[in-house]
Parts: structure tokens; C-alpha cells; sequence
């Protein structure tokens, strides 16, 4: 039996550990304490994006299976928002660039 890697040396490489490091087994992925985002980045509350996005900015048009559909004013663009608590500010960067939207200040 192998010896569990040590982790602490990984935990700014959250992909590698989620696949395991150097082909070890999954099972003392457990014991590794959750990371909430990459290092270094924050998140924006999804309540908070889609508030900003409404203003006569965007439309919400539908709910996709795990995202929700949002267009553009003019309705030449169409980006989805993940139905998560907090999203990334990356990835709200992301779809204000998609719809064309000017970024927010806090982004």
C-alpha cells in the first residue's frame, strides 16, 4: 500500500487533487480539507450579478438545466450564469464580456 502524498504541497493545484497525484487511488481524497476557489480568487454573490445585469442592461430569458439563459438588451448575445450561491469573479467577468455589459466595479 502506498503512503498518502503530502497534500499540503498540492493544495494550490486543486485539479491534481481531485485526479490524484502520480496515479494513487481517489480514497484519501477524503481526508483532504475542501478548497473553496483557486488561490487568490474571490467570488460575487449570484444575487448580487444577476441584480446588476437587470438593470436595463440584460434580460433573463430562460432556466437551462444547471445554468440560467440571460441576453443581452439588444438581444445579439446570450450568456449563462451557473445557479451557484457565489460565482467567481472570474467567470462574472466572463458574462459581462458576453453580453456586452460594462463590468461592475467590485469585478
Amino acid at each position: 500500500m502506498h503512503p498518502m502524498p503530502n497534500v499540503e504541497a498540492y493544495a494550490c493545484f486543486p485539479k491534481v487533487i481531485a485526479r490524484g497525484i502520480a496515479g494513487k487511488t481517489k480514497r484519501w481524497i477524503q481526508k483532504v480539507p475542501a478548497l473553496e476557489f483557486a488561490v487568490g480568487e474571490e467570488a460575487v454573490s449570484r444575487s448580487e450579478l444577476e441584480r446588476y445585469l437587470r438593470k436595463p442592461k440584460a434580460a433573463f430569458v430562460r432556466h437551462g438545466s444547471n445554468h440560467d439563459i440571460w441576453e443581452s438588451a439588444e438581444g445579439d448575445r446570450e450568456s449563462q450564469i451557473p445557479r451557484h450561491q457565489e460565482i467567481k469573479k472570474n467567470t462574472a467577468r466572463r458574462i459581462c464580456d458576453d453580453l456586452g455589459v460594462p463590468r461592475h466595479p467590485s469585478l
